[in-house]
């Protein structure tokens, strides 16, 4: 087990040790949420089905938005073959309760980067959506800040689109199925995943600057058992918070929760560079 946490931001989590705590990402957040199942295009031919999480209202299905927005977007990919986006409602209830709106799709059973291509497709079709009149989610989207998001083999797709950095501000993968990250890759990423992901190091090492990886003691490969999910979920949640809602007191928080989970033995390793 190995710990790198540079000087810089050891001073900054020093001086930020009496500053207000903010929101805790292991719990759902301020906003209520409200989601629905749309049909997103495909770069090919087929429609895609996906679920919408959003900050509402009221928490529901088609419930109306929360006043308020723009608010960034994660366009998430489930594991496995990914026939459905059922699986991952945790993920995207608790993005949007912290203020992330979050597309989960069903991209189905393509390899890693042709389903990469359909990440830009998603994002594509937000772009065009949020500026469409009478659109539920009308003027509520801010593209400038997607992120690229996955498990397994669709943390590997979130990582291979995260590498055009021009539409993606960063990327969150959990176990990705990926030896190495692509050609000059240079998007914030977050990398998190089990003892049995052992290609997490040279994706951690392949990356620039900011780049975390942690690795979930006691974890399996589909984040099993539970209790170690949630620990999965925390994390995922509160970088996604930092990064695209600019919480720079959420991101030192994270990195003071690590080095404790990990001296605890939550976690195996956690290295942070920012």
């Amino acid at each position: 087990m190995r710990t790198c946490f540079p000087a810089v931001l050891v001073a900054a989590i020093a001086g930020c040790a009496f500053a207000e705590e903010p929101m805790d990402p292991s719990q759902d957040g301020p906003h209520a949420v409200g989601w629905r199942k749309v049909s997103v295009p495909d770069a090919k031919t087929a429609e895609l089905a996906a679920a919408f999480y959003y900050p509402a209202a009221a928490a529901g299905e088609r419930a109306a938005p929360a006043e308020g927005g723009p608010w960034p977007v994660v366009v998430f990919s489930p594991g496995g073959p990914a026939p459905s986006w059922q699986g991952y409602e945790d993920f995207g209830t608790r993005f949007a309760s912290l203020g992330v709106a979050a597309l989960v799709v069903a991209f189905g059973d393509r390899p890693a980067d042709q389903r990469a291509v359909q990440f830009a497709a998603a994002r594509e079709w937000l772009e065009k959506k949020t500026s469409e009149k009478g659109w539920f989610l009308e003027g509520k989207l801010d593209l400038k800040r997607a992120l690229a998001g996955g498990h397994s083999r669709g943390g590997a797709a979130a990582m291979i689109a995260a590498a055009d950095a021009k539409k993606w501000a960063g990327c969150v993968a959990v176990g990705p199925a990926l030896r190495e990250v692509p050609p000059k890759y240079a998007t914030p990423t977050f990398v998190i995943g089990s003892p049995e992901d052992q290609t997490l190091p040279a994706l951690y090492d392949g990356q620039k600057k900011p780049r975390w990886l942690l690795v979930v003691e006691g974890m399996d490969h589909f984040m099993n058992p539970e209790p170690k999910r949630a620990v999965v979920l925390k994390y995922c949640a509160g970088w996604v918070a930092a990064r695209a809602l600019g919480q720079a007191e959420m991101k030192t928080w994270l990195a003071k929760e690590a080095e404790k989970d990990r001296k605890a033995g939550v976690l195996k390793e956690a290295k942070v560079e920012e």
